[in-house]
């Protein structure tokens, strides 16, 4: 996460003040150390989420290309948007919500 964040701040100029792995949050939070190795699908199930693994990464992926193809898109955004909705509910447990 630190080398994804020095990207950020050093070619976008975003600076994210703190980040950490859903795995390893929950892992932190549920006090359970192996939930640091699951995927998404399992740690949204954990936390009352019915996803699928929709799209897979293909090895032949070129993140760093110019022209992404539409599959990363949905890719990452799937990702991302799971990992915030699976930390937003970690949360809620944290805090009793």
């Amino acid at each position: 996460m630190a080398k994804i964040n020095r990207v950020l701040i050093d070619d976008k100029n975003i600076d994210c003040w703190s980040c950490v792995e859903v795995g390893h949050f929950a892992a932190r939070i549920l006090k359970k150390e192996f939930l640091e190795y699951y995927g998404l699908p399992k740690l949204a199930g954990l936390v009352g989420m019915d996803i699928k693994e929709l799209i897979t990464e293909h090895p032949d992926w070129i993140w760093n290309s110019r022209m992404l193809l539409e599959e990363h898109i949905k890719y990452a955004i799937h990702n991302a948007y799971t990992s915030y909705v699976i930390g937003n509910k970690l949360l809620n447990m944290l805090h009793g919500s």
